[in-house]
């Protein structure tokens, strides 16, 4: 899967606003909703911050969202070689 290498996914995401994350992608909005981590009201909110308030485990929610992030970019790739 050579094309897996070239993928960049959000660098930085801990430190970002839960709001950002999910209107850079809708599809991470099932993750935070899941844990029950307000993206719209606190949509402010750092993703470090708002799993320490809930004392939840922040690698595991943003290994979550990576792999969301991933797998669009994975069906993006495949979409493109098959048009291709």
């Amino acid at each position: 899967c050579i094309f897996i290498q070239n993928l960049n996914i959000m660098e930085n995401i801990q430190e970002m606003p839960v709001g950002a994350i999910v209107k850079s992608n809708y599809k991470t909005a099932h993750t935070f909703t899941k844990w029950g981590i307000d993206f719209c009201c606190s949509g402010k909110t750092i993703l470090r911050d708002a799993c320490e308030n809930k004392q939840l485990d922040l690698q595991k929610i943003t290994d979550e969202i990576n792999a969301v992030l991933l797998l669009e970019r994975v069906d993006e790739k495949i979409d493109a070689l098959s048009l291709g």
